[in-house]
């Protein structure tokens, strides 16, 4: 039997010492609501574009495949990979939401 605590648990009180302000505090909650709507923008914004990208580099892969089956393999890849990331930036826009209704906010007062 393996006694030995897994990496998730090393870092339990790490994260909790830093997370009680946040959740204790009216004013911290807000801040950390703020912070957190900031970082999903950032993120949500950056991985649209690098998806949009990855389509255009995806239809160009296509266009230039000729009809190698080896390249148009590849593309296929390359599409279904920048839809995948497209999705997470989508799902990704929902956390601010979940986690301020885990800590009691309103859903409906999500990130302007």
């Amino acid at each position: 039997m393996n006694t030995r605590p897994q990496n998730v648990f090393r870092f339990t009180p790490l994260v909790v010492s830093l997370l009680v302000p946040f959740v204790t505090h009216g004013a911290a909650v807000d801040r950390f609501h703020t912070i957190a709507c900031t970082i999903r923008d950032w993120v949500y914004t950056f991985a649209l574009v690098v998806g949009i990208i990855f389509v255009l580099v995806a239809a160009y892969k296509f266009m230039s495949a000729g009809g190698d089956e080896s390249a148009v393999s590849e593309a296929r890849k390359t599409l279904t990979y920048a839809v995948v990331g497209i999705a997470v930036a989508l799902v990704a826009g929902s956390v601010p939401s979940v986690v301020g209704s885990l800590i009691g906010e309103d859903p409906g007062n999500a990130c302007p």
